[in-house]
């Protein structure tokens, strides 16, 4: 199987790490994988690196974001740009594929293109929920008159679009980078064995919630317990981190941590107890809720989207209603008194993890284009 992905070269967070993932495990199987690489940022070269063949264009800024003129000017100027890029990329790339992939919106022209040049299929693995009914009317009808198989990343986002979606396909993740070992942050910070430490991975930004995930823990029980807060993730918003060291206190560098961008998620959830998705909208899916049930950790998240697919109330973590301070504070006092059973907690969400792998994942793609392809 040959599968052509469309990719941009400034992707971060969890899309990046889907399309990390997926083009290793897919290439692991025999399948290969090339990219067209759009834009000139700074995971360029990471993204030619994972691929068998690759051609690279040039940025393409335009958004389905805003107004309705505003739309409408992103699909012709798209469009534009998928008619202007199309024969780069066949003269780059050559033979035919059973796939062309894409995650970002406004790839869709470009994707629909070249799927018709190869005589292939277009597949939209969707990176977020469709928020309005104008985005919805917009989407089903450019995937209906363009040949696009919408495939959601989770079962809320699917309902999001509506009936023109037929598929959804987790993000996953991948258990490899997961395996609980003995090297941890507990020495480096100081933090003795046995007091309770909870910890979140995740871009630092407004809509992630690190405030109200701090201003909650600062006011628990768990502070009150010595308990310590881990956060992890680089942040392009500088003064919301900057508020968020404030809002700590005094419990900055001694209760509350803040990592920064990690790339050995072995330690960090070597390291927590307790893991937490803070959100103060919708979580899509959440691959760190996915990792954190691999690593057989207990997991407090906000409820909406994704994560009431993952997460059952006392039985592999705590969903909390509403996205406020207090509510977090009384997550992380239900955690705590439920400390004795961290364990089993834990053993539970470990169990019902494998559907939110990415090897689960990736089969269950494949197949998906298996049946578009009439491949056998």
């Amino acid at each position: 199987m040959r599968i052509l992905k469309i990719v941009s070269s400034t992707d971060g967070g969890g899309v990046l790490t889907c399309e990390t993932q997926y083009i290793k495990c897919m290439r692991s199987q025999g399948i290969l994988v090339d990219l067209v690489i759009i834009g000139n940022g700074k995971r360029k070269d990471f993204y030619a690196s994972l691929s068998d063949n690759f051609v690279e264009l040039d940025n393409l800024k335009w958004s389905y974001i805003g107004n309705f003129s505003n739309r409408i000017n992103a699909i012709i100027q798209t469009y534009r740009y998928g008619k202007r890029n199309l024969k780069k990329v066949v003269t780059s790339l050559s033979g035919n594929y059973d796939a062309v992939i894409y995650r970002r919106p406004n790839f869709l022209f470009l994707a629909s293109f070249l799927a018709k040049q190869y005589d292939s299929a277009a597949f939209w693995h969707l990176p977020g929920i469709v928020s309005n009914r104008l985005a919805k009317m917009m989407y089903s009808f450019l995937c209906k008159k363009f040949s696009i198989v919408p495939i959601a990343n989770s079962e809320y986002t699917k309902k999001s679009l509506g009936d023109v979606c037929r598929h959804f396909v987790y993000p996953g993740f991948d258990s490899k980078r997961i395996i609980l070992g003995d090297k941890t942050y507990r020495n480096e910070l100081g933090i003795p064995e046995g007091v309770p430490v909870y910890g979140m991975v995740a871009r630092v930004c407004y809509d992630k919630a690190q405030d109200l995930l701090i201003g909650g823990f600062i006011n628990s029980k768990a502070i009150e317990s010595n308990g310590h807060l881990l956060i992890a993730g680089a942040s392009n918003q500088a003064e919301y981190l900057k508020e968020l060291h404030n809002l700590a206190g005094a419990f900055y560098g001694k209760n509350v941590h803040f990592l920064g961008e990690i790339t050995d998620l072995s330690k960090f959830y070597s390291t927590i107890d307790v893991a937490v998705n803070s959100r103060r909208n919708v979580e899509a899916f959440g691959i760190s809720i996915a990792e954190a049930l691999g690593a057989g950790k207990p997991i407090i998240a906000y409820k909406l989207g994704g994560p009431s697919e993952m997460i059952k109330n006392n039985v592999n973590g705590w969903l909390i209603d509403y996205p406020n301070l207090d509510s977090y504070r009384q997550a992380i006092d239900l955690s705590l008194s439920k400390k004795s059973e961290w364990e089993s907690i834990g053993f539970a969400g470990k169990a019902m993890s494998n559907i939110f792998s990415v090897d689960f994942n990736v089969s269950k793609l494949l197949n998906i284009i298996r049946s578009k392809q009439g491949i056998n």
